[in-house]
């Protein structure tokens, strides 16, 4: 699911998610667990998160970074 999300950049554009906006509600990222870079087979990258929502939940969202669009892969 394309989702909107609000980043903090620091020494790179888009380094980490602060905010998941979801529906009408907006959901703070409070810690991320994991994170890393997935090769996709069209060649395209993205910069995968697994976070800590202020909600309680577990979330996986992903980074397009070629299209510069994010991805709610799990809820």
């Amino acid at each position: 699911m394309k989702i909107k999300v609000e980043t903090y950049s620091g020494y790179k554009a888009d380094e980490r998610p602060t905010a998941i906006f979801l529906e009408d509600k907006t959901i703070q990222v409070k810690e991320i667990k994991e994170r890393c870079i997935r090769e996709r087979h069209d060649g395209e990258r993205e910069e995968v998160f697994v976070v800590l929502t202020s909600d309680g939940k577990r979330q996986t969202i992903a980074h397009n970074l070629i299209k510069e669009e994010w991805f709610l892969e799990s809820i």
